[in-house]
């Protein structure tokens, strides 16, 4: 009895400090909204574009020994943004892309990207972000659907501050997002499938 009863004890000890050392690895970081954001950048086939932003918010990060491990981020639809237009036509714009048309806000609020996975960038990859240091993969969430997607990041650790730019084109049609998209209509009415997006985040270590 006693035999075993010090055996187990060894055992719960060594899984205490393995977890405890664990958690102590495991850093969370909050995303701070006002210095954090998407812009987009739509384009028609004639070369003219439209561009914008929205924020992120809901954001939080856990690092685990130095690299990014787990995320989840949320971009409310009520924070769409124009930047190009004349004052006078971006709220047309932003109606109509909070319409059925596009994002149905309505039904889909929120835009939300899950982080998955962050591995090694061994690039060369087209379109990178300069100075790209990692891959994320994760799970955009647009329109009731999620898909998988992957790109080159430029992730850095400084301190308490964590920074993440990245550089994404989705193609919206593969979250059913069709308005304008046959290859039929005039230059001057197709809207380009691809949307490029540039990503930046700053978050805070967690007290």
């Amino acid at each position: 009895m006693t035999r075993s009863f010090m055996a187990a004890f060894a055992t719960a000890t060594i899984m205490t400090a393995s977890c405890s050392k664990e958690k102590d690895n495991l850093q969370h970081y909050q995303v701070a909204p006002e210095q954090s954001s998407a812009t987009w950048k739509g384009y028609l086939r004639t070369g003219y574009f439209n561009e914008g932003t929205i924020s992120i918010e809901s954001a939080t990060v856990k690092v685990k020994d130095g690299v990014v491990s787990e995320g989840t981020f949320v971009m409310p639809l009520y924070s769409l943004k124009n930047l190009n237009l004349p004052d006078d036509q971006k709220p047309l714009l932003i109606e109509h892309l909070q319409s059925p048309d596009f994002f149905n806000m309505v039904m889909h609020p929120s835009l939300k990207f899950t982080i998955a996975a962050v591995t090694e960038y061994k690039g060369p990859h087209s379109g990178a972000i300069t100075g790209a240091n990692y891959y994320v993969t994760g799970d955009l969430s647009m329109l009731g659907t999620a898909r998988q997607i992957t790109f080159p990041a430029r992730i850095a650790l400084s301190g308490h501050k964590l920074e993440v730019d990245a550089d994404i084109t989705i193609d919206r049609t593969q979250w059913g997002m069709n308005y304008a998209a046959d290859e039929a209509l005039p230059d001057e009415n197709f809207i380009k499938h691809n949307v490029d997006i540039h990503l930046h985040l700053a978050a805070e270590k967690s007290k």
